[in-house]
C-alpha cells in the first residue's frame, strides 16, 4: 500500500476549489487548443524537475510506506484480535497520524502544489500568472486545514466506527440567554420620532472599498484576469478597452474615485454625526497578496481616511480581504498552528485616530471590539463576521466544542445584556450579514433568537459584503407553530465603493 501523490493532489483540488468557489465560478472557462496539447511545453524548469524527477517521488512514496505499512500489516493480518481487544481504535489513529504526517511534509506540498498550477495552466483555470501564484499562496493553507480535519485521527476513525465518538456536547440547537429584564429596571426612550432636524442622528455607511492601488488610466479593461486596468495587462494602443479615469465596472477603484466620494459627502448630508466602514479595503487581486501587500494597502486606506475624517466619529469594522490569503481568519484556540495577530496589531496601529485605547486593545486581541457613545447613549458593538465566513476554512481546525468561534456570540450577549440593564441603545456593526448566504446557517439561527431577545436594545445594524444595497429583515421563530413569526429587526446592507463587478459605486 503505497500513498501516491495523485491521491494527495485529488484531495488537494477538493479542498482548493471550495477556497477558489467566488473566484472560479465567477470566471472559469476551460478551453482546448484545435492543436494537440503538449504535455511538456506547459512547464517550466522547475515543474519539469518535479514531474520527471523519479527519485523525489520514489523516496516520498518509500518515507511514507516505511512508516505506515507496519500499522497497516498489524491491522490487516491480526483482524481478529483487533476486534476483540479494542486496539482497532489505536490502529487507526497511528495511521490516521502518519496520513497527517505525510500531508504535512515539504516534500509532499512542494510536489501537490507544483501539480496543482499544472493543472490550473493546462483546464485554463486561470492565466499562467494567477495559477502560478494563487495556488502556492493557498495551497499550504488547503493542505494544512485537510491534515488537521478531513483527515485528523478523530475525524477518520470515528467516521470509520473504528473507534467509539468522543463525548462532546452536541452543538445546542437554541442558546442561553439571559432572562429580559423588568420593564421599569431601566429608563423607557420614546419611540416617536422628531421632526427637527438639529435632533436627527445623520450617519453615513461606507463599505466594500476594495481600494486598488495599481489602478491605472489605459491599461486592459478585459484582460483574462480576475480583476482588471493595472500593469502588467496591455496598455494604451494595444489594450482593445483602455481603463477610464474613474474606473471599470470590471476593475476595483482607483484613488482618484475615493476621494472624489468621500468630498461630495458634506455636500449630500446636512451634517455628520458618525461614519462607518463594514470593511473589505484590499482590491480582488487575491492571487498578488501578501502580509506585506495588505499592510500597504490598509495604510493608504487610512490616509486617506484621516484627510477626510477629521471631525465626525469614525467606526471602521475588518471584512474578508484584509488577510493574505484571503478568509483566513484563525481564532485563537489554534494559535499553535497559525495566527492573524499580525493583522490585527496592524490594524489596531493604523486606526487608532479614532478609537480608544481599549477598543485598540481588544482589535489586538480578537477583532471586535465594544465602544461606548455617551453623546448619545449608544454602545455600538463592532463585530468580526470572519468567525461567521463558510471559506474561513481555518473554522473547520477549531476545537469541537467550541461551537461559537472565539466565542463571538457569547461575548455579543454579554454586551447586549449589560446595555439593556444600564438602558443603553446598541447598534451592531459588521461586515457580513449572519444571514448572508455566505454564512453559516446555524450562526444565522443563533444570531436571530439574540436580535428577538435583545429587539428592544438593538437600534442598528450595519453590514456590507454583497455589493448590493439592500436590507434583511429579521424574524423571530422561538414559537415553532406561528405562521407569522414576529420580524424584530432590519440589517442595513450597504453598497459597494468598488465597482468590481459591474456595480456603480455607492455608499449610504
Amino acid at each position: 500500500m503505497v500513498f501516491h501523490r495523485q491521491n494527495v493532489i485529488l484531495i488537494f483540488w477538493l479542498g482548493l476549489l471550495v477556497v477558489f468557489d467566488i473566484l472560479l465560478v465567477s470566471s472559469i472557462r476551460v478551453t482546448f487548443d484545435s492543436k494537440q496539447i503538449h504535455f511538456s511545453d506547459h512547464l517550466t524548469t522547475s515543474q519539469k524537475a518535479f514531474h520527471y524527477g523519479k527519485k523525489s517521488l520514489e523516496e516520498l512514496d518509500n518515507e511514507f510506506s516505511k512508516e505506515i505499512l507496519p500499522s497497516v500489516t498489524l491491522f490487516t493480518d491480526h483482524g481478529d484480535i483487533l476486534k476483540t481487544t479494542g486496539i482497532r481504535c489505536e490502529v487507526c489513529h497511528a495511521i490516521a497520524r502518519h496520513i497527517k504526517e505525510f500531508l504535512m511534509l515539504n516534500t509532499t506540498q512542494e510536489i501537490t502544489i507544483q501539480e496543482s498550477i499544472l493543472i490550473c495552466s493546462l483546464l485554463r483555470l486561470q492565466t499562467q500568472r494567477v495559477c502560478s501564484e494563487i495556488i502556492p499562496k493557498f495551497g499550504p493553507w488547503v493542505i494544512t486545514v485537510l491534515a488537521h480535519s478531513v483527515f485528523s485521527a478523530e475525524n477518520l476513525c470515528t467516521k470509520s466506527h473504528l473507534c467509539p465518538k468522543p463525548d462532546i456536547p452536541e452543538k445546542p440547537e437554541i442558546i442561553d440567554l439571559p432572562a429580559p429584564i423588568t420593564e421599569n429596571h431601566h429608563i423607557t426612550v420614546s419611540e416617536k420620532q422628531s421632526d427637527n432636524d438639529d435632533q436627527k442622528m445623520w450617519v453615513v455607511h461606507i463599505s466594500d472599498w476594495h481600494y486598488d492601488s495599481e489602478y491605472a488610466e489605459g491599461y486592459e479593461v478585459n484582460c483574462g484576469e480576475p480583476v482588471c486596468c493595472r500593469p502588467p495587462n496591455a496598455f494604451g494602443d494595444k489594450a482593445t478597452t483602455p481603463a477610464g479615469k474613474w474606473g471599470d465596472y470590471n476593475c476595483d477603484v482607483p484613488k482618484k474615485l475615493i476621494e472624489s466620494m468621500l468630498e461630495f459627502l458634506p455636500t449630500a448630508v446636512p451634517k455628520l454625526d458618525y461614519i462607518i466602514s463594514t470593511g473589505d479595503l484590499p482590491p480582488h487581486d487575491v492571487w498578488a497578496e501578501t502580509p506585506l501587500t495588505i499592510k500597504e494597502n490598509t495604510n493608504q486606506t487610512a490616509n486617506i481616511w484621516r484627510k477626510f475624517f477629521t471631525s465626525a466619529p469614525f467606526l471602521p469594522v475588518i471584512g474578508n480581504h484584509e488577510s493574505a490569503p484571503v478568509n483566513s481568519f484563525p481564532t485563537s484556540s489554534i494559535s499553535d498552528i497559525a495566527s492573524i495577530s499580525w493583522l490585527y496589531n496592524t490594524l489596531s496601529s493604523q486606526w487608532n485616530d479614532w478609537l480608544s485605547t481599549d477598543v485598540l486593545e481588544s482589535i489586538e486581541k480578537h477583532g471586535f471590539y465594544a465602544a461606548k457613545l455617551p453623546k448619545d447613549n449608544l454602545r455600538v458593538l463592532g463585530i468580526n463576521t470572519n468567525y461567521f465566513y463558510k471559506l474561513n476554512l481555518w473554522l473547520l481546525m477549531r476545537p469541537k466544542e467550541e461551537w461559537d468561534p472565539e466565542w463571538m456570540l457569547k461575548w455579543i450577549v454579554n454586551q447586549l445584556d449589560e446595555a439593556e440593564k444600564l438602558g443603553e441603545k446598541v447598534w451592531i456593526l459588521g461586515h457580513m450579514s449572519a444571514l448572508d448566504q455566505d454564512a453559516f446557517p446555524s450562526i444565522g439561527v443563533y444570531f436571530s433568537q439574540i436580535v428577538a431577545r435583545y429587539k428592544d436594545t438593538i437600534v442598528g445594524q450595519f453590514y456590507g459584503h454583497s455589493h448590493w444595497d439592500e436590507f434583511n429583515v429579521i424574524y423571530d421563530k422561538s414559537i415553532n407553530d406561528s405562521k407569522e413569526p414576529e420580524a424584530v429587526g432590519v440589517a442595513y446592507i450597504a453598497p459597494s465603493v468598488t465597482s468590481y463587478k459591474n456595480m456603480n459605486p455607492a455608499f449610504r
